[in-house]
Order: C-alpha cells, then structure tokens, then sequence
C-alpha cells in the first residue's frame, strides 16, 4: 500500500529496493524481471505494463548550465552565442573552432560561461546529415558525478558544470526528489554485485520518457549506493543521460 508520506529511504538490496520504491510506487503496475548473472551477480527488471510520458510541459525541453537555460534540441551557432565553448569533439581538443567546417555528428566537450564542463552530441539536420558545424543539433546533454567512493565522500565533482533537469532535477536530487517530482518510471533496472557475502555494488537506472509535436525524448537516471564515512549507505545519482531522439530519414 502506497503512503505518499513517507520518503524514499536508503535502498541497499532487492528487499530494500520493494520495500522503499513501494512507499511511493505500486510495484505491481509493472511486469518484472529477475536474472543472475552468476552466484554474485543479479539484475531486476520493472517495465511499466502501460507506458506513459511526463505530463506535456515546456521544461520536459530545458535543460539549465550554470544557469543558463536552454531549449533542445538547439544549433550549436545558437549555443555558442550563449557563452558556450567546445573544446573536444570525439576526443580529440579543438584549438580553433571553425563552425563554417562540415560535420555529421559528434561527441562535443561543452564548456559553460562559467569555465565547467559537460558532454553533449550534435548531429547535422541536413541531407543525409551533410552540412556546416554551426548548423548541428545539439541532442544530448549528459551530467556524469561521482566515479568513486572518494569524490563522494568529499563531494569533489571537479569542473562539473551545474546543470537541472525538468526544472528541479540535479546531481543533490534524492531518489525520493526524483519519483515525487517525475512520477512513475518508464522502466527501472535495479543490479547488485556480492562480494563474500556482502553487496558491495548496489545499481539502479530509471528511464522516464517525454514529447512534444516535434521530437520525442528520454532520460536515464543512474543511482548509486555510496558508503559515507561514518559507513552508513546512501542513494547518490551517480549520472544523467538525457537525450532528443532526432527524426530519422
């Protein structure tokens, strides 16, 4: 039974998991899934039995760098007029930018007015996806945070650019922030890695999708369980994928 009152709390197992997502999702609206890997290894599966979006809004579009909002998808001329800076494009540095160059598509390293980094890709709406840099689409816009136990403790996220999705959702959003804000997710993965008895890798990934009368989108939101110093565990969104799913031709 759900009871919106209670938060979301730690979620450390499949049993926690249950029991925690229950207090604000009803679990039997979805079809599960359980496979093991190996003795170690588990994944669970819930896949919603009746897809459904978020509620039409403007915001579902808007991503906030820095504070600085944009709309995707948006050209790449209309994002460096914003203060935005590439300097990568599939790995490898750009020195001097040339948006009057071709390009298809590609993997960009953005840097914000604010000197802060995050990844995008662009890719070009022309002809068989021909034509000039400046007129690309940037589609994607990911956040990528802790990659280990010591960033978290310390919350050292170097030059990670601040960015909110759907108005209200960013790296210090709680699990229970994420359902009481977005609802129901399209699809939940939830996996966990034992090691001698004890799980040391506890993973869960949330998809929720969106649209509009142009383009449809989604987003992946990927929490971890990180231990705290005093070894209590907690729920961190570790990444977010958010991605405009370009018309294809």
């Amino acid at each position: 039974m759900n009871a919106p009152e209670e938060k979301i709390g730690s979620i450390t197992d499949h049993e926690t998991f249950k029991t925690e997502m229950s207090k604000r999702i009803d679990l039997s609206k979805y079809v599960f899934k359980h496979r093991s890997a190996s003795a170690t290894l588990d994944s669970y599966r819930y896949e919603l039995q009746k897809e459904q979006e978020l509620k039409p809004s403007k915001s579902n579009f808007e991503v906030i760098i820095d504070g600085t909002k944009i709309t995707l998808p948006i050209t790449v001329e209309d994002l460096l007029n914003k203060g935005f800076d590439i300097i990568e494009i599939d790995s490898e540095p750009v020195y001097f930018l040339d948006v009057e160059s071709d390009l298809s598509f590609g993997a960009l390293k953005v840097m914000s007015p604010k000197g802060n980094i995050f990844s995008a890709f662009a890719i070009n709406p022309g002809e068989n996806y021909q034509g000039k840099m400046k007129d690309c689409l940037v589609t994607q816009v990911d956040s990528f945070f802790y990659e280990d136990e010591y960033e978290f403790i310390t919350n050292s996220v170097p030059l990670d650019a601040e960015i909110k999705y759907f108005k209200k959702i960013s790296m210090d959003s709680s699990l229970d922030d994420i359902i009481k804000e977005l609802g129901y997710p399209s699809l939940m993965d939830y996996s966990t890695a034992e090691y001698k008895g004890e799980i040391t890798i506890s993973t869960l990934q949330m998809r929720y999708n969106f649209s509009n009368k142009e383009y449809n989108g989604h987003t992946f939101i990927t929490l971890e369980t990180y231990k705290k110093e005093d070894g209590a565990k907690e729920n961190r969104i570790q990444a977010i994928a958010y991605s405009i799913e370009f018309p294809t031709k």
